[in-house]
């Protein structure tokens, strides 16, 4: 299954609807472990309590839309740019397809979903229309990946402070908050919360 959601996220991208607005195409530079990322041990539950303490049943590290998507561990990085990534986990637990469309976010002017890409050997993030999800799809939002990019931060992203986000979907809206790490960081921390 993650395979096959890896393969429709690269074709995603190559078609022609994953054009950018400026008519060029967006060029992914996107391998599977980017796409594909948090693998999920047998029998692992975000709804319930696990052996190992990891419970998100009462998290805010864990949101759930009413048709099925939904998003874990959602993070950024601290910056006092008027630009910002943020990253998080996704499922999709609908009993069809859902496709992100968009997403928003109080704390800045505009958002968007974005894909990394090499333009001339130069990183950069580029916009994407739609992403659609396969039921019983997994998707990871990280790092040289995918993102969703904000842009016009009214105010800089201190280490710690939380920041709500809005994913618009054809389905509906999901909403969360992500967790402001550290400037330089890779991965969502642990640190600073419990799973009692």
């Amino acid at each position: 299954m993650r395979h096959a959601a890896a393969l429709a996220l690269l074709i995603a991208l190559a078609a022609p609807g994953a054009a950018r607005a400026d008519g060029g195409q967006v060029q992914p530079a996107l391998a599977e472990a980017d796409v594909v990322g948090h693998t999920h041990e047998a029998g692992h539950d975000h709804d319930a309590g696990e052996p190992d303490g990891d419970d998100h049943a009462d998290d805010d590290h864990v949101a759930a839309a009413p048709f099925g998507l939904v998003a874990l561990h959602p993070w950024t990085r601290a910056t006092a740019a008027r630009e910002a990534l943020v990253f998080v986990e996704l499922e999709n637990g609908a009993a069809g397809p859902v496709t992100l469309t968009g997403a928003r976010s109080p704390a800045a002017t505009s958002a968007g979903i974005v894909a990394f890409r090499l333009v001339d050997g130069v990183a950069a993030y580029a916009p994407i229309a739609s992403l659609p999800l396969d039921p019983g799809a997994e998707i990871t939002l990280a790092p040289f990946g995918l993102a969703i990019r904000l842009e016009g931060l009214s105010a800089p992203l201190t280490r710690g402070a939380r920041l709500p986000v809005t994913l618009l979907t054809d389905a509906g809206a999901l909403d969360f908050v992500a967790e402001v790490e550290a400037a330089d960081a890779r991965a969502h921390s642990h640190a600073g919360h419990s799973h009692d």
